[in-house]
């Protein structure tokens, strides 16, 4: 049975794999816009480059990690792309910090339609994780 990282970290590059390119299909911004998507570990190289594409698509991004400094570039990106954007300080490790997040996210968009985790990878071979 695959350990529950590497089933995370399929589901997060099929995400990456359905935002193509940076100018999405009018189909695939139809489904993204307005929807809102936590991404944890936003300012990982993965994190980034999704949060451009949905910011594209127009889509509410919620860009969290710890430390924050990487973000504020981000969010300038998926603003110029077309998306919203909302940078939130967030150690995932802390359930306080988990909940702090979650209230931001639904203040400012009113929902949370996906949560998607790019933290906590360890080193990934075909069919193992190693952390």
């Amino acid at each position: 049975m695959p350990s529950l990282r590497l089933v995370i970290a399929v589901l997060a590059l099929s995400v990456l794999a359905a935002c193509a390119s940076l100018a999405p299909s009018a189909s695939s911004t139809g489904r993204l816009q307005g929807r809102t998507y936590v991404l944890v570990g936003a300012s990982s190289p993965l994190g980034r480059d999704v949060a451009l594409r949905l910011g594209a698509a127009h889509a509410n991004v919620v860009l969290a990690a710890h430390p924050t400094e990487l973000l504020d570039g981000v969010a300038a990106e998926v603003r110029r792309a077309g998306g919203q954007a909302l940078i939130v300080h967030a150690d995932v490790t802390r359930p306080s910090e988990l909940k702090r997040l979650t209230q931001a996210a639904v203040k400012r968009f009113g929902q949370i339609d996906v949560w998607l985790n790019f933290t906590g990878f360890g080193r990934l071979e075909i069919g193992r994780a190693h952390v």
